[in-house]
Parts: structure tokens; sequence; C-alpha cells
């Protein structure tokens, strides 16, 4: 006969409000405990549970505004970065680096990535840049 023990060691987390979330974590960060474990406090995409889990300031976005340029074809250009839904991005072209051409666009934001295409006939080299507006 095989015998089989399972020892499960840990910290219990006080939780008054059964939410899941500790209440030392709750008060520290929001000064209350009435925040939901699912709720997203700081827009960027991962819920107070899992900014609990990874020790991380629910209040303060983790979200890096980082471009990524590719060709889409011959004559378009994709352009894409981290973004939120609900907030608004504006983009603009540069054909060097002493200022804007034109300011593209202002569109709103997308859950995780938020993506733009652009017809680019003019110079050869263009710059792009996408600036978080505040709301």
């Amino acid at each position: 006969m095989i015998e089989v023990e399972l020892i499960i060691h840990g910290v219990i987390q006080p939780d008054t409000d059964r939410d899941g979330l500790a209440d030392d974590w709750e008060e520290s960060h929001f000064g209350h405990l009435s925040e939901n474990p699912t709720g997203d406090t700081d827009n960027d995409g991962q819920s107070n549970m899992i900014e609990q889990i990874l020790g991380q300031d629910p209040t303060v976005s983790n979200l890096a505004l980082q471009l990524d340029l590719s060709r889409w074809s011959p004559t378009m250009a994709r352009v894409s970065w981290p973004s939120r839904q609900g907030q608004r991005y504006q983009i603009e072209s540069f054909s060097n680096f002493e200022g804007p051409d034109s300011l593209l666009n202002t569109i709103d934001g997308k859950d995780f990535e938020t993506e733009y295409f652009h017809s680019h006939e003019g110079p050869s080299q263009q710059f792009y840049r996408v600036i978080e507006l505040q709301p």
C-alpha cells in the first residue's frame, strides 16, 4: 500500500472583506478596503489582484509607451503601441528631427495595443511620435 501526504505551508493574509486582496495591501495602496480584485485602478490592463501578486503599485501604470513601426506594404506603414481602452492618443509624423510635419490623427486607444496605418508616399525617411493625451 502506497501512502501520499501533502503538506502546504503558507502565511495567512488577513482579508476581512473576503475579496481576495490582503487587507494590509489594500490599506497601504488605497487607504480603504473597498477596492475590487478585478478592478484596474491605474488602467494599465492588469487587475488589482495581479498587481498584488506581482508586488506592483496598483495606482501607478506599468504600461510603457513603446512604438513599433513596421512596413505593411510598399506605401503603407503600421505604427502600434501598448495602450489602454478609453485613453486618447495623438499621432504625428516627421521627415526630420526639427518638429512634426503634420498631426496625422487623434484616436482612442484599445485594450493592450492600438495600431495606426499611414500612407508614406512622401519622404523616404519618416519618423513617428505618439503622445498620450491627458484626460
